[in-house]
């Protein structure tokens, strides 16, 4: 019986009704109780942003008037009443603190506000966190959770160093901060958010948390977070770990049954742990009512399926009876057009009709897609002859990461077969000639850029090494979806040696004028020394003048090995090897080197940088020592009291470092001789400084410029490629 068409396209039309109707009823649930969690889960994380930002407001602002309170204390030394009065200012005008301190180097605690002899004569503050890292590293520092000795309640310590006047640490001014400042700063209500907050130190000692997580055991003034497992980003681990590993994002945990989420975030410079959680039952709340009416429209949309469903399969199996009692009559004719002659009208006979006409069509259509892919196939040879026959070598890969086409001008650059490679993935290519291609196309995709240039170095062979140029581009079809790469590489070994060989030549050149002017420079000193030799040879000078006179004679023959020297330095070809440094670390050691003379000249310097890590392939020593050389001249430019900012960003595939100061500035007539050896307009130097500068960052392929105003100041760029 179920062989019938009047009981199989029923049953079948039945299932299938019912199948769509089931899956999409499923789908529509489930997406509607994903997008609730996620929506849920997204605000988690802004309110947790929120509360982050919150509190390191506050504790940046509370710091920054405890280091102001440092520097007064350490300009007044010398008078103890005086550094009291302004604790004593501070507590009773700012609500940060519930106490502050004034600290010697010994830890011993020589004022608070307010005052407790008892803490001040008893105790010694050297096992506070805070004192032992202003002593080691004499800077601001934001204790863990502690005990107040002075106070007896929990809070936790904003410290600042106090310097004498030799720099040297002689205390610390310090103030606590009370748990209740930090709710206060939460300031989210019951009403606002069906939640819990969790703020917890590095240790894990509650600072804010839930009312029942804020019940402690008689004793104690200080609870820390349960260490409950936890899941974040499908990594398996606990709080405590989560708090170790200072890991971001949505966590997942079960508490007595329930499942709950916990948007986690970091407050900057403290290592707290910003906790929002939310159980899964509360975040389902409204979502349940919208499910349970989804469902109810679900079942009343399958039983008006399965009754139009049975009215369809019953109109269609009458007419395909008659359809199949009409064709079972027919013999197979091939394509005869007699095979469909029918004398039926209506839906029976446009089917007839179609059949015939489709299959006359059909014939004819093959003929044609014959004819057109003839064509095709000769178009494809003839371009392939072209690719393969390219003077530059010709890789192009799939949308799959597979090689499709490898030509001949390839296989003699890279000195590989094109039958080992062609249909096989683009990495066995990277490893054979040590250039990451899935990368250059992952670099490619991330710029979005229509076609980009690499300079790489391939290693042909497996030993020879040469350097070439990589061109990408991307292969769309026509709706405009990439389904492939084509890379165009260019074997430029020949180039870099022509680039070579000028910069010998330009060197030479250096060295002609180098010569000329250590003649010129080395020509006074050996005046000055004559002279000296034949006054000390006179009998009528005393032995006191005779002693003046080796001094000055030291001197000059000091200042004569330093123009050799830094002569010796700018000719030498630089051997050191390129290496990939990290560009903000070599930028933070030349400020380093030079802080002391910044603090002299009571210069301040600032730090910009589009990305936290920037890879460069230099000569350390030698970029280190151009930033110390252009820094200098800015020290130099400022004489006292200035600034000096220091930019890194990325342009394209070049980096630029901007060293901008607000100096005296340099004359137009002077600006385009800078660069020139023992060119200066200072009083003192040899004007090797910039000159060496120029010379090193020529040799890292690399640029130079500066701009300047008068009684403005005046900016470096220096442009050097990526690593």
């Amino acid at each position: 019986m179920f062989k019938s068409l009047k009981i199989r396209i029923p049953v079948v039309i039945l299932l299938y009704v019912l199948s769509v109707i089931f899956v999409s009823s499923f789908i529509i649930l489930h997406t509607v109780r994903v997008h609730s969690i996620n929506e849920a889960l997204n605000k988690n994380s802004v309110i947790s942003e929120t509360i982050n930002e919150k509190i390191a407001l506050y504790l940046e602002s509370a710091k920054k008037t405890i280091v102001t309170a440092g520097n007064f204390s350490s300009h007044s030394l010398s008078d103890e009443e005086k550094i009291k009065e302004e604790l004593s200012r501070i507590y009773d005008n700012y609500d940060y603190f519930d106490l502050i301190f004034y600290m010697d180097k010994d830890g011993k605690l020589i004022f608070s506000k307010p005052i407790n002899e008892n803490a001040i004569e008893r105790y010694e503050y050297t096992d506070r966190d805070y004192y032992q890292y202003i002593m080691a590293n004499g800077e601001p520092y934001i204790s863990r959770l502690y005990i107040s000795r002075v106070l007896g309640q929990p809070h936790f310590v904003v410290a600042a160093p106090i310097f004498d006047e030799n720099h040297n640490i002689s205390g610390l001014i310090a103030a606590g901060i009370p748990l209740e400042n930090i709710k206060n700063v939460i300031a989210y209500k019951e009403r606002d958010f069906n939640g819990d907050f969790w703020v917890v130190d590095s240790y894990g000692a509650l600072i804010v948390g839930p009312e029942s997580a804020e019940a402690l055991p008689d004793g104690e003034q200080i609870g820390y977070m349960a260490d409950n497992p936890v899941t974040l980003e499908g990594q398996e681990t606990s709080l405590y770990g989560v708090l170790a590993d200072k890991l971001v994002g949505i966590g997942e945990t079960k508490k007595n049954g329930q499942m709950y989420y916990e948007a986690i975030t970091y407050v900057e410079n403290t290592g707290w742990m910003v906790m929002v959680e939310q159980s899964e039952a509360v975040i389902l709340q409204d979502t349940q009512k919208i499910m349970d009416r989804l469902m109810s429209i679900s079942i009343f949309t399958v039983i008006v399926s399965l009754f139009l469903g049975l009215l369809l399969a019953y109109s269609i199996t009458l007419p395909i009876e008659s359809l199949v009692s009409k064709v079972r009559k027919l013999s197979y004719s091939g394509y005869a057009p007699t095979l469909f002659e029918h004398q039926s009208n209506g839906e029976i006979g446009e089917l007839y009709d179609a059949f015939k006409d489709m299959t006359v069509q059909l014939d004819n259509k093959v003929v044609e897609l014959e004819a057109s892919i003839k064509r095709e196939f000769n178009l494809q040879q003839y371009l392939n002859n072209i690719l393969m026959s390219a003077g530059n070598g010709v890789l192009a890969i799939d949308a799959n990461r597979e090689i499709t086409l490898f030509n001949h001008a390839l296989e003699n650059i890279t000195g590989l077969w094109k039958r080992d490679y062609v249909h096989f993935p683009c990495e066995t290519l990277s490893q054979a000639i040590k250039i990451d291609l899935g990368g250059i196309i992952d670099e490619y995709e991330k710029n979005n850029d229509n076609t980009a240039n690499y300079e790489q170095v391939l290693i042909r062979n497996q030993q020879e090494s040469i350097h070439c140029r990589i061109n990408i581009s991307s292969v769309a079809n026509a709706k405009g979806d990439v389904v492939g790469y084509v890379f165009l590489i260019q074997d430029t070994e020949k180039e870099k040696m022509l680039d070579e060989e000028l910069k010998r030549e330009d060197r030479i050149s250096i060295l002609g004028e180098f010569t000329s002017s250590i003649i010129h420079e080395i020509g006074n000193p050996l005046s000055g020394l004559s002279n000296l030799l034949e006054l000390f040879r006179n009998d009528d000078v005393t032995e006191e003048e005779k002693e003046h006179i080796l001094d000055l004679f030291e001197k000059e023959l000091k200042d004569l090995n330093d123009i050799v020297l830094n002569y010796l330095n700018f000719a030498r070809q630089n051997k050191s090897g390129s290496t990939v440094v990290n560009l903000g670390k070599i930028v933070d050691e030349a400020v380093n080197i030079l802080k002391m003379e910044l603090i002299n000249h009571n210069i301040s310097i600032r730090r910009n940088s589009d990305s936290e890590h920037i890879e460069i392939k230099v000569n350390r020593r030698g970029l280190k020592q151009t930033l110390i050389n252009i820094m200098k001249n800015s020290i130099q430019a400022i004489r006292d009291e200035g600034s000096i900012s220091i930019t890194l960003r990325k342009r394209g595939e070049m980096v630029e470092i901007i060293i901008r100061d607000t100096g005296v500035g340099i004359q137009e007539a002077d600006i385009n001789n800078i660069f020139e050896p023992f060119y200066s307009t200072k009083q003192s130097g040899n004007g090797l400084g910039l000159s060496i500068a120029y010379k090193i960052i020529r040799d890292m392929d690399g640029e130079i410029a500066v701009e300047s105003k008068l009684g403005v100041g005046t900016t470096f760029t220096i442009s050097l490629p990526m690593a």
